[in-house]
């Protein structure tokens, strides 16, 4: 769960329903980058739904929301 695959599928998913809808005028990413979390029943240790790693190194969405981005303009 949370692989840059699924995280690739998941931001597309977005895609296509803001492409559905034109009253949606923007985007935001949740997650800047993945951070760690403290063990417990909710949380395993860290969060990896960021478009950055937490040591700030690029993940595939980063290229896939550029790619986005660049387009709009």
């Amino acid at each position: 769960m949370w692989s840059q695959e699924y995280q690739n599928e998941y931001y597309q998913m977005y895609f296509d329903i803001f492409k559905k809808y034109p009253f949606i005028c923007g985007e935001l990413v949740w997650n800047f980058a993945d951070f760690k979390t403290s063990k417990g029943i909710m949380r395993v240790g860290g969060n990896d739904k960021g478009i950055f790693t937490r040591d700030r190194e690029l993940k595939d969405i980063a290229f896939t929301l550029k790619k986005r981005w660049q387009q709009l303009n």
